[in-house]
């Protein structure tokens, strides 16, 4: 019970966005109603009319912008669960696609699964080309600077 969505929200410190289709037939749109209601302010929702569950097909310009991230979120979690060999195929795979070159994100968690991997030498060239790629002022280059600043001993 302390697991349902409902609870999580309502105990959690951060903001949530939630993004619903109308003609979701695998979800419902109360569901999102229900779970806005759960975490009060702290819960924006964007409700889409016509929109179903996950359906790209519908728009293939869409799909194909999304494309692009579907290797770096199964690398990212192959990384967090230990399958080292299909993290770093998927995530240079991400790496390798247009649009993604330059993400220093995805060239931390790379080198994060070259590490563990015991492929130092790799994973120490990949976080520093992760370390130059972080100059703007995003979320990405936030974790990346100090992260990989602590793990390669770099200076302030």
């Amino acid at each position: 019970r302390d697991v349902a969505p409902e609870h999580v929200i309502a105990k959690a410190r951060a903001r949530f966005l939630l993004i619903h289709g109308t003609d979701d037939v695998v979800v419902p749109v109360s569901n999102a109603h229900r779970l806005a209601a759960a975490g009060d302010s702290k819960v924006q929702t964007w409700i889409i009319p016509g929109r179903g569950h996950s359906d790209p097909n519908r728009e293939p310009a869409m799909a194909a912008q999304q494309e692009r991230f579907f290797p770096y979120l199964t690398g990212y979690v192959a990384l967090y669960l230990g399958n080292l060999p299909e993290a770093e195929r998927d995530l240079r795979s991400a790496i390798g696609m247009r649009g993604n070159q330059r993400d220093p994100f995805m060239l931390c968690l790379l080198a994060m699964a070259l590490e563990k991997e015991g492929k130092q030498d790799e994973a120490n060239a990949a976080y520093r080309q992760a370390y130059d790629l972080a100059a703007a002022h995003n979320p990405p280059a936030a974790f990346v600077r100090p992260f990989v600043r602590k793990k390669l001993n770099l200076p302030l």
